[in-house]
């Protein structure tokens, strides 16, 4: 009221912040963040098929923190390529991490050539990855995956060409074969 003003302190509200990030960003493998204040962290956020996202929160089901140095969870099944983000307990949205998927790699397929009704054999890294088999003029077709390996019977209508294998986290792969 006497003309002097009064300088407020200013509130400073610490933020969560990732500085390292290790896993393989593969359904169901963990991952582990480590960084500053990721106790504040309630819940992360994934980009997801068709604009769907994904919620891990924090808890028995969802991801561990310890220390709010680290937070530990396994990578969402159907998470795809994109921008990680943390939630805090306050609502707020930042940004975490940007990660890519893994993919197939090292695919070969045999025999070569397959007849039609006959086994087709793909081997390869990360098929366990594979949700969707598609054949040249047959489309979707039935597979089998065990020890790395895709098995699948090439039906009738099939025709020569790519093979496309589809993941669960949205990444299509090719592969030649002929008949």
């Amino acid at each position: 009221a006497n003309g002097t003003w009064l300088e407020c302190p200013v509130l400073s509200v610490p933020q969560p912040k990732v500085t390292k990030v290790d896993g393989i960003f593969k359904k169901g493998a963990e991952i582990v963040l480590t960084g500053e204040n990721l106790n504040l962290v309630a819940s992360l956020r994934f980009p997801g098929a068709g604009g769907e996202v994904i919620t891990i929160t924090k808890g028995d089901d969802g991801f561990t923190e310890t220390d709010g140095t680290s937070i530990t969870f396994s990578f969402p099944s159907d998470a795809q390529d994109g921008t990680a983000v943390m939630v805090t307990e306050a609502g707020a949205e930042i940004e975490a991490f940007v990660y890519e998927t893994v993919a197939p790699t090292s695919i070969t397929v045999s025999p070569v050539p397959v007849k039609a009704n006959n086994v087709l054999t793909i081997i390869g890294e990360n098929l366990d990855l594979v949700t969707e088999v598609s054949l040249p003029n047959v489309g979707v077709t039935d597979f089998t995956y065990n020890e790395n390996k895709i098995t699948l019977t090439v039906p009738e209508k099939a025709q020569a060409g790519k093979i496309v294998l589809t993941t669960c986290h949205g990444k299509s792969v090719e592969a030649d074969y002929t008949l």
